[in-house]
């Protein structure tokens, strides 16, 4: 949770029939930390949803990557609005979802259990998200390999991205 505390000197004078005191009281300010992002694009391309998709073996598509700086000590997660998102090419749906890591092992998606958790260190780190394609229904055929016959296009979909202190 963000925190920060905004103080001020505040300076008196009290007034006596021969003169005058004056007085400063001092106000501390304690800065908890916080975290900054950086070379966030407003869009990236995810690439080209292949015309057949085998979800045993799904595609990875272009990685995301944006700079988190957080003060050195300072947890914080990073979170995204769904956990699987649902785009279309044509009829076909596809799902992505995506992972910290590229061996596709660290979900992050809106719950807990796919919350990416780390720790500030005072530098820049850069933050990667993989998305991983699916096979998610429409007019994908199922075809007697297993694999999926789909309409092969563009990729495009929203992700909030939410960076919590």
């Amino acid at each position: 949770m963000k925190k920060f505390f905004l103080g001020m000197v505040v300076a008196g004078t009290v007034a006596f029939a021969a003169g005058s005191v004056s007085t400063t009281v001092p106000i501390t300010i304690n800065y908890t930390g916080g975290c900054e992002v950086s070379n966030l694009l407003a869009s990236y391309d995810l690439g080209t949803a292949p015309a057949i998709v085998d979800n045993s073996n799904p595609p990875v598509m272009n990685p995301i990557s944006f700079d988190v700086k957080c003060t050195n000590g300072l947890a914080y997660t990073i979170n995204l609005n769904k956990e699987t998102f649902l785009p279309k090419v044509g009829d076909s749906t596809y799902g992505i979802t995506f992972y910290a890591d590229s061996t596709m092992t660290q979900k992050v998606g809106m719950y807990t259990s796919s919350t990416l958790s780390k720790t500030g260190t005072g530098a820049v780190e850069t933050i990667t998200l993989y998305p991983k394609l699916t096979a998610n229904g429409g007019s994908c055929i199922l075809l007697p390999s297993g694999q999926y016959a789909c309409e092969s296009g563009a990729i495009s979909t929203t992700v909030d991205v939410t960076l919590t202190w």
